[in-house]
């Protein structure tokens, strides 16, 4: 069966399963890729009951395609990959890595949603117990993610849950060990991509942390060891763990920043688990108060705004829109990078084109690309899209006015684009283990903020970024199992490095 978009897919799923029919999400074969990137796939002598279950649920399907030919054979929406005692398992934009042979879970990463960050706090430290095999008495057992999830990177971590749990009752079935040690990581081999930075630009990070209970508060922070605290006595002086998430670019554009001791950088913060309250609240903050008084703050020292980065936050149209105007009536106007949930938002506005730099990974790139796609649970296609594809689904974004004015595109290349072209490439050196850690896409979007808060330019500022967040993972040498925190104290060498010192 094959349907116009996701979300109409994962409603068939869940409908034709309540009726107890047996069905299956995949990706379709490429004679079918009209639109979305996943078909249901069922018994052929099901298929009158499908039929009924879904005209009485008012679902509709494109296509019925029979698979009577191999070039009609769907492929799998899962990529599973081991490395030594850990399987990682990729279901469209998400993955789950889990230790071998007890199933704890290590690591989520991927997607842009804003309840990714909870729902991987909820998931690190727990075991994945398949179905049927009883736990140890006080053990902390995995709960689905769609207990918790609200969006559709949420429905494709449920499906990772789901596949790991399936290899993990059927071990014969796992794929072959991959060697995941780091690959031309010389560190002095690298090329200086910093030249001479100018004036320090007051910056302001916005954000969700992902506890509903912290408070939305402004101020400076300051890193001890892998905690957050802050300067200022916000939140009650309350420290926040850096995991992934805005936690993770806070501390990551601080790590960066740490010799500029001018330099003032602030984070607007508040809790949000996914369901948009925090983020409503921090929207309004923006709008009625922070921007029209011209960025000034304590930390500022009087000083309006030299830039922003908005991150993980619920993707509210009115809020967004409320905030651009804001932005676009200041005097003079800061730069404005976007990464995460609040890139979905400027996209879904129509007003893509009035950001200076967005930071997506692929999956977030697909939305972009999709011209048509009111909400990223809407996303036709591209979903599967390989590297290859990755240029022509930026000309794509910038064609339709769906993205920033320059793009850094987060992935096994990471790649600069302006106006559609491809400025650079940065390749090396190549870390197998940091795909399966989540966080090291917020720490490239916070090592862009802290480059530009130091005063570089926008392309220089990106491509040191992506090149910075590789040297450090090659110096950490990091198993999957590690937490992006472990990456930084190797940042400020190899950001001497890139400067040429």
């Amino acid at each position: 069966m094959v349907f116009e978009n996701t979300a109409e897919v994962i409603r068939a799923e869940r409908l034709l399963g309540m009726c107890g029919l047996p069905v299956r999400v995949m990706g379709p074969p490429p004679d079918l890729r009209t639109g979305c990137d996943m078909v249901l796939v069922f018994p052929l002598l099901a298929e009158l009951a499908a039929r009924t279950a879904l005209e009485n649920g008012n679902l509709h399907p494109v296509r019925i395609v029979p698979l009577h030919d191999l070039l009609l054979e769907p492929v799998s929406l899962f990529h599973a990959r081991r490395y030594a005692d850990y399987l990682m398992v990729r279901a469209a934009n998400m993955k789950l890595t889990t230790k071998l042979p007890d199933g704890h879970i290590v690591n989520v990463s991927g997607g842009g949603c804003p309840d990714v960050p909870y729902l991987a706090a909820l998931l690190v430290g727990t075991r994945l117990i398949p179905s049927g095999i009883p736990s140890a008495v006080g053990e902390k057992v995995a709960e689905a993610p769609r207990l918790h999830g609200r969006t559709l990177c949420s429905y494709s971590l449920q499906k990772a849950f789901e596949e790991t749990g399936r290899l993990l009752t059927h071990p014969e079935e796992m794929p072959e060990t991959e060697d995941f040690s780091v690959r031309q990581a010389d560190m002095g081999g690298a090329h200086p991509l910093l030249r001479q930075a100018g004036e320090p630009r007051p910056w302001l990070i916005c954000g969700t942390v992902p506890d509903p209970s912290f408070p939305l508060c402004r101020g400076r922070w300051y890193l001890e060891g892998e905690i957050l605290l802050p300067l200022d006595g916000q939140a009650g002086g309350q420290g926040i763990p850096v995991q992934r998430g805005t936690p993770a670019l806070v501390a990551a554009a601080l790590a960066c920043a740490a010799e500029t001791s001018r330099m003032p950088l602030e984070a607007l913060l508040v809790g949000d688990e996914g369901t948009g309250a925090g983020s409503r609240a921090l929207y309004k903050r923006l709008a009625e108060d922070i921007l029209p008084s011209g960025g000034a703050g304590p930390g500022t020292d009087g000083n309006v705004l030299g830039g922003l980065t908005f991150h993980y936050l619920f993707p509210d149209i009115d809020g967004h829109n409320r905030v651009l105007m804001a932005l676009e009536e200041m005097q003079e106007r800061p730069l404005a990078v976007a990464d995460a949930g609040f890139m979905y938002a400027a996209k879904m506005s129509g007003y893509a084109a009035n950001y200076d730099l967005f930071t997506p990974d692929a999956g977030e790139l697909a939305f972009l690309a999709d011209e048509k796609a009111p909400h990223p649970f809407y996303t036709r296609g591209y979903i599967l899209a390989e590297d290859r594809d990755i240029p022509s689904l930026a000309e794509r974004a910038f064609r339709h006015g769906n993205c920033a004015r320059r793009m850094l595109v987060k992935g096994a290349s990471d790649i600069l684009f302006r106006g559609g072209e491809v400025v650079a490439r940065v390749d090396l050196p190549c870390v197998p283990a940091m795909e399966a850690m989540g966080g090291t896409g917020d720490f490239v979007a916070g090592m862009v903020t802290g480059l530009l808060s130091r005063g570089y330019d926008l392309e220089s500022a990106a491509l040191a970024a992506a090149r910075c967040n590789r040297l450090a993972g090659a110096a950490a040498r990091p198993a999957p199992a590690a937490q992006v925190a472990e990456l930084l104290p190797h940042i400020p060498a190899a950001l001497r490095i890139l400067s040429g010192d």
